[in-house]
């Protein structure tokens, strides 16, 4: 062991050979004063989190690089697993679970073109790649799924990475005296001086006409992409900086005394205050209330189940009448059960028989308000078909109210984990929405319900917003109506139909036609199933001669 000039303990470079290019220097946060000695492994993956950087940022915004996003994400989890295996560190099962969710979220914002799904997407896959590396370097409070969950994500996403946030810097440039980098200024200093004479000669040349173009074409490159270029490095510094504190405090366990799981356990025990008396007294006036309601609003909510709208409402009001009054209060309930759970003093730490039926009775309440709001929605439904909040709205509430049935079988099985069960409900629920194209979904349950006389009529304006995923279905119910109506669709410049079919009808044509002229080729990092779907079904009707052969009608 020798001492540098600052005296800070530096290794030999016979006691490094052979161990710094695996061994990511397991050592804990350095002492003050003493400077870190960087491994070759740190280095390498401090130039891999700049190329990331830079993809991310390549990539933005996600929706319009469907391809791209795919791609981006199989060469991450590639990059991430080689990286692990150059440590020597082995992933766990929750890791691994992270990297298949975060890969089949990306591959859903190639099947679905969904923008508010994929919206949502983007901010889960990169939790999936946060919590995937701070798990997989063994930083989780807990084996397997854990009710510190949300204290693993805290720790993963903001004490992780900013802990270590400026460590990329001096790890790039740890082995800058290398033969490599000796190499590289050498080769860049060979270029520098080949600059000066090759300029001069491609002067002399340039008097030959198939020299000049062919000089021409080799360098012909748009300067503006280079500088998009040049920014998308540079914006990607940030993400590099953030992702290589992460790796970088997992694998040197500078953070293990952050929210500890005893610390966690500690406090917990500590804010068991709350006598029985207290919490009845607070609670009891609230159920009081739930009960009341229920009862006064009894015939309203029945009409959900039966079927038969209540007098002085439409449909539509119906169906969203209260539903945000219905969230808030659900979250509130969810609340009061978790600050029950939190603050009432336990019989010799096991849940005693009025929290359990009071938390019960919190979550009862809630699943009756979300059941008539989910029977309002299928009336809804049944009435006018489907669209987009409407989907999102069922979803929503079937998942609050497995939320809930989950902390009723908390109450009466202490030991089960509702808080990672919970999410990882809520992670497969997003998952189907992400892989099952809700949009064509959507366009093929109305086309299918008009067709078999269920829906008086296909709103085509509403589906404006289903995007490539509508085109396939409204081909196929132009070919309907054009099939049952044939040459007497019209009649004297008017549809030989109801109104109803001809609005639909006109403005059915009007979107395909739209259609017809915005799908271009924007590369293929840009492509997706629902554009090369609808693209291939307005080829494959000759829409570009159909349209001309039909006159445009003015709903």
């Amino acid at each position: 062991m020798s001492e540098n000039i600052n005296n800070t303990p530096v290794t030999s470079e016979a006691e490094t050979v052979g161990t710094e290019a695996i061994d990511p220097a397991p050592e804990n946060a350095q002492s003050p004063g003493e400077q870190y000695l960087y491994s070759k492994t740190d280095t390498l993956v401090a130039w891999v989190s700049a190329f990331i950087g830079y993809l991310f940022c390549r990539l933005l915004p996600v929706a319009d690089h469907p391809l791209g996003t795919v791609l981006f994400s199989v060469v991450l989890y590639a990059i991430a697993f080689a990286m692990l295996a150059v440590c020597k560190i082995k992933p766990n099962a929750m890791s691994v679970l992270s990297a298949v969710v975060g890969v089949l979220l990306s591959v859903g914002t190639f099947i679905s073109d969904d923008v508010f799904i994929s919206g949502v997407s983007s901010v889960f896959r990169l939790l999936a790649f946060v919590y995937f590396v701070y798990s997989a370097t063994g930083n989780s409070l807990e084996k397997g799924l854990s009710n510190f969950l949300v204290a693993d994500f805290l720790r993963a996403l903001f004490i992780f990475p900013f802990s270590s946030v400026v460590e990329v810097f001096p790890a790039a440039f740890a082995h800058k005296n290398n033969s490599g980098w000796k190499l590289a200024g050498k080769i860049l200093l060979g270029i520098a001086l080949a600059v000066v004479p090759t300029t001069v000669i491609v002067f002399l040349l340039s008097y030959d006409a198939d020299f000049s173009e062919l000089i021409g074409n080799i360098f012909d490159f748009n300067v503006s992409k280079i500088f998009d270029h040049i920014g998308s490095a540079i914006l990607g510094i940030p993400v590099a900086m953030y992702v290589f504190g992460l790796y970088f405090s997992g694998t040197k366990k500078t953070c293990e005394e952050a929210l500890t799981a005893d610390g966690f356990k500690t406090a917990g025990e500590r804010c068991k205050v709350a006598a029985k008396s207290v919490v009845l007294a607070a609670v009891v006036p609230i159920l009081f209330i739930y009960c009341v309601f229920f009862v006064s609003q009894w015939k309203y909510y029945v009409s959900a189940f039966t079927g038969a709208l209540p007098e002085g409402f439409s449909y539509a009001q119906y169906a969203r009448e209260g539903f945000f009054q219905l969230c808030t209060v659900a979250i509130i309930n969810f609340c009061i059960i978790k600050l029950i759970a939190l603050f009432m003093k336990r019989d010799g730490g096991n849940i005693t028989l009025i929290q359990r039926m009071v938390s019960v009775l919190f979550a009862v309440s809630t699943l009756v308000l979300i059941s008539t709001a989910l029977a309002k929605m299928v009336m809804y439904i049944n009435i006018y078909g489907l669209t987009r909040k409407r989907v999102y709205v069922s979803v929503f509430i079937i998942m609050i109210a497995i939320v809930f049935v989950l902390e009723v079988v908390r109450q009466f099985k202490p030991s089960f984990k509702s808080v990672p069960v919970s999410a990882l409900v809520c992670v497969v629920l997003f998952l189907g929405l992400s892989l099952c194209d809700v949009n064509g979904f959507i366009m093929k349950y109305n086309v299918d319900r008009y067709l078999d006389g269920s829906l008086d009529t296909v709103d085509i304006i509403a589906s404006y917003e289903l995007g490539d995923s509508a085109v396939p279905e409204l081909v196929r119910l132009a070919e309907h109506l054009d099939k049952k109506y044939g040459s007497d669709i019209t009649k004297d410049g008017e549809i030989a139909a109801d109104a109803k079919t001809k609005v639909m009808y006109s403005c059915l044509h009007r979107y395909l036609k739209k259609a017809t002229e915005i799908y271009i080729d924007d590369g293929l990092f840009s492509q997706s199933v629902p554009a090369l779907r609808a693209k291939r079904a307005l080829r494959d009707i000759g829409y570009d001669e159909y349209i001309a052969s039909k006159a445009e009608w003015r709903s």
